[in-house]
C-alpha cells in the first residue's frame, strides 16, 4: 500500500467512491472535499497498487473544526 496526493487525473477513481448515510454524518464525501480549494488541505488517496482503497485530507495550520 502507498500514498499519493490527488491529482485532476485521480478525478474518475474520486467519482466511483462512495460513502454510506453513516459515514457521511461523520465525514464529507472525496467529490466535496476536492471541491474545497484551500492550500492548507491536502487530499490523500491510499493506493493498494493500483487499485484505490481510502481517502483522507492532510491539513496544516489550524486544521479542521472541532465537532
Amino acid at each position: 500500500m502507498y500514498f499519493k496526493k490527488f491529482t485532476v487525473e485521480d478525478e474518475p477513481r474520486i467519482q466511483n467512491y462512495l460513502l454510506t448515510e453513516d459515514q457521511l454524518f461523520y465525514t464529507a464525501s472525496p467529490r466535496e472535499v476536492i471541491k474545497i480549494e484551500d492550500c492548507e488541505r491536502h487530499p490523500i488517496l491510499a493506493m493498494d497498487e493500483d487499485l484505490f482503497v481510502t481517502f483522507f485530507v492532510l491539513h496544516e495550520g489550524k486544521g479542521p473544526h472541532d465537532f
